[in-house]
């Protein structure tokens, strides 16, 4: 009771400070566009389904492997896997992007990925999960990829970065959504309900989303019209793709291996760690969306300075530190705000990355975006199954936390060399 009403009354608290936010922000004027409206509305629930969906397989897993007698490690391959099939298919995903219209793109991976979901009760053994797991990654590959370049191609330049900003805190609405969601579905009605509930929505939604921008003419890009080894070749994008890598190897203790942590390592009960799984997803949404309208509003300097680099340079570090550190305090008090403060410098980092990003897209934007997304979601599978394997050789997460404090480190180092370049390259620009 005293997790739950902590919970709603930071919820109130927010709700209130984004009103005062929404209030003085001269939006007024964007918000009459039909796009942004399109965007609110249909754009933002999808990525938010997007996240509950993703979610819903690791908050359920406790239940998951005591009915299959699933281990720790294949626990962890199940949960990875999606991440990885999803990493792996977003170079084709923006190959799919630039070659036809991203909002029907995202249509179809809405619509495929939804029916993957409902198929996730009908699973009978690690075969099954793992098939289903590896699907749902696939189908939701385009997902982010195409709302990057809608957003590139439906806002100026002055307002990219508060729509990024809006599309990551949708998602981390979802983490934070999803942990009293799916466990209270998963007490009342059973581990299967999850799955069939957002299932059911995303059908529905994926249609909303084909009506509403039925009328999009903007044309599809030619294939000779964009050179791809010269864009995956660009020092620029790699460089920032693998600052992504080192972002997400960090945030993925939260999304994978956190409600392991809590219920073996801090002994909370499963109904708690929904609770906790809530707080943290709130922490992230809140750090994107109030750094997004900071950095939104000062985007114009801090892009032309070359100093956006320096918000993940000193974020990055400090989420990896503030993570290690949770593992050695003897209270569940200050081991949670630990976290919460670790991932509320994820949240900082990201949006800054990608408004680094939105900064390079001149051409191939789905390529672009694919591929930082594809590296990003490298560091993101690989690092769970390397803290595992490493638990499950020592058994102590102090040792084991090290790994994503280290890889915060060497991201730090790559905004170092993060130079201030306008286009990925001549050939890549066109000229």
């Amino acid at each position: 009771m005293e997790l739950s009403g902590l919970f709603l009354k930071n919820n109130l608290f927010f709700r209130k400070s984004f009103a005062i936010f929404a209030v003085r922000y001269p939006m007024k004027y964007a918000l009459k566009q039909r796009k942004w409206l399109v965007f609110l509305g249909v754009l933002l629930p999808i990525n938010l389904l997007m996240s509950l969906d993703r979610n819903a397989f690791i908050l359920v897993s406790p239940k998951i492997n005591t009915i299959f007698h699933f281990s720790y490690l294949q626990s962890t391959i199940l949960a990875s896997s999606m991440i990885w099939i999803y990493a792996l298919a977003q170079i084709p995903a923006g190959w799919f992007i630039n070659r036809f219209k991203p909002h029907v793109v995202l249509f179809v991976a809405c619509l495929a990925w939804s029916l993957s979901v409902f198929f996730f009760p009908f699973a009978r053994n690690f075969s099954d999960f793992l098939l289903l797991r590896c699907l749902l990654g696939a189908f939701q590959a385009p997902d982010w990829a195409s709302s990057i370049v809608l957003v590139n191609d439906w806002f100026p330049p002055t307002q990219r970065s508060l729509a990024s900003s809006f599309l990551l805190s949708i998602m981390y609405l979802g983490s934070s959504v999803s942990g009293p969601i799916v466990t209270t579905l998963t007490t009342k009605f059973g581990w299967a309900s999850p799955f069939y509930s957002f299932a059911l929505i995303g059908i529905v939604i994926s249609f909303l989303w084909l009506r509403a921008t039925q009328d999009q003419q903007s044309a599809p890009v030619q294939q000779n019209e964009t050179n791809y080894r010269d864009i995956l070749s660009a020092k620029p994008l790699w460089l920032l793709a693998t600052l992504y890598f080192c972002t997400t190897s960090v945030q993925s203790f939260f999304s994978l291996s956190m409600p392991h942590y809590l219920m073996e390592y801090l002994h909370v009960s499963y109904s708690q760690m929904g609770w906790l799984y809530a707080a943290t997803g709130l922490t992230l949404y809140s750090s994107v969306l109030l750094s997004g309208l900071l950095i939104n509003r000062h985007a114009k300097t801090l892009l032309s300075g070359n100093h956006m680099r320096l918000i993940p340079a000193c974020s990055l570090p400090l989420a990896g530190f503030a993570l290690l550190i949770s593992s050695y305090m003897g209270s569940l008090t200050l081991s949670v705000l630990l976290l919460c403060a670790s991932i509320f410098f994820i949240g900082v980092s990201q949006v800054s990355i990608w408004s680094l990003v939105h900064d390079y897209m001149k051409t191939g934007k789905g390529m672009v975006a694919g591929f930082t997304t594809f590296l990003g979601n490298i560091g993101a599978a690989l690092t769970p199954i390397a803290t595992a394997w490493l638990l499950s050789k020592n058994h102590n997460w102090h040792l084991s936390l090290l790994i994503p404090f280290f890889i915060s480190l060497i991201g730090c180092f790559i905004c170092t060399k993060i130079g201030r370049h306008k286009t990925l390259t001549p050939a890549a620009s066109g000229q």
